[in-house]
Order: C-alpha cells, then structure tokens, then sequence
C-alpha cells in the first residue's frame, strides 16, 4: 500500500496503487533460466535418443532379467502336487523362452500370450494351481519354439551327480 499526497496536503493511502519500480541490472535472471531450461531439453533429446537406439540391445537382458524375477517368485509358490518332472520342466521352459529372446528367435504371438499369462499369475497372488503352473509352462516353451532347454554347464552336472 501506498501513500499519495492530495490537494490539502494530507496524505491518502491508495490500497490499490503499484509498488514503486525499483532499479534492476538487467535480465540476467531470466537468461540463465532459460539458457538453464534449454541445455536441459538439448540432454533430454540427447539421453532419448541414446535409450532409442541402444533399447534393442538392452531388451533382451532386461527380458531375461524380469523372466529370473518372476521365475523365483513362481518357484517359492509352487503347489505341493507338483512332481519333480513337472518342476524341471518349468525351470527349464523359462530358460529356454530366455535364450529364445536373447538371441531374437523368440515367436512375438507366444510373447504376447505369455505377457497374459503373467500378468494373470501376478494378479492371482499366493500359491498358484497345478494348472496355472503347467499352462505357465507351456506358455514359456511355445516361446522358445520347441527349442530345447541349454545344457546345464559340466561342473554343475558334475555337481548333481553327486
């Protein structure tokens, strides 16, 4: 609020006046705002392009990556009534649907109808069924194609054999 003098010499408050300018050095302010504003959209494109071009490279590892997550947590809810065989078979259906998507052989169809599979295990929560399980199984393997489980490294096989 200000205070303008009047015609009787007295001094009227003006609620609604502007406040007195005051002297500024210029508009540096403003410029390094938006200097700052544009070096960061320049390093935003730069990173988006980069994850453009490199996402081919990386989606199949964090395919894989997501797969071992998801592939443990379906390991701890197993039912009982679940055999070995059928356990083994699971294990190695996800790795099988792994090296399919690794080395891009993977069928994009038997993608999406695993992607529904999932999501409907995740949501399902607790201890799955013996028929989810064995439906999760055959999900994994129409991924890989019929392919065959890789072969489990020497020590390890040296190791069960113990």
């Amino acid at each position: 609020m200000t205070i303008e003098p009047t015609a009787g010499g007295r001094r009227q408050p003006q609620p609604f006046a502007p406040p007195p300018e005051t002297a500024t050095e210029g508009d540096g302010c403003r410029r390094s705002l938006l200097l700052g504003c544009a070096a960061a959209v320049v390093l935003a494109g730069v990173l988006l392009l980069v994850l453009l071009v490199k996402a081919g490279e990386w989606m199949p590892a964090l395919f894989a990556w997501s797969l071992d997550q998801f592939e443990q947590q379906v390991t701890g809810n197993l039912p009982d009534d679940l055999d070995a065989a059928e356990r083994r078979r699971l294990a190695a259906a996800f790795d099988a649907a792994a090296e399919a998507v690794a080395d891009g052989t993977a069928d994009p169809e038997a993608l999406r109808r695993l992607q529904t599979i999932l999501f409907e295990v995740a949501r399902a929560g607790g201890e799955l069924t013996r028929d989810q399980v064995l439906e999760l199984a055959a999900a994994l393997e129409a991924v890989a194609g019929g392919r065959k489980a890789p072969a489990p490294a020497p020590e390890l096989a040296a190791m069960a054999a113990v």
